[in-house]
């Protein structure tokens, strides 16, 4: 019997984080190997018809300069539910 080794598609990994009710932005995505956070929404909200809604945050980038980025998380059950993101913070608490 033939195992099956295949690792998950970088969609199917967002769309179970965000599921989870994890917030994330273009650099806490590339820990779940997803390099164009922009593009992986896009299809989410376009093809698999998820109600993710954003917010613009201002975060770090690699060198600490200050860069604009966008927040994204699910809408669940009809609330605008902003899950923590891997720092734990929420859009709302960004510096």
């Amino acid at each position: 019997m033939e195992k099956n080794t295949a690792r998950p598609r970088k969609l199917d990994t967002i769309r179970r984080v965000l599921c989870e009710g994890v917030s994330l932005n273009r650099f806490e995505a590339e820990r779940y190997g997803d390099h164009c956070l922009n593009s992986t929404i896009a299809e989410l909200k376009n093809r698999q018809q998820l109600a993710i809604l954003s917010e613009w945050e201002t975060v770090p980038n690699r060198f600490g300069d200050p860069v604009r980025v966008k927040r994204y998380w699910l809408e669940l059950d009809g609330q605008d539910n902003q899950g923590s993101g891997p720092g734990g913070t929420l859009p709302h608490e960004q510096p």
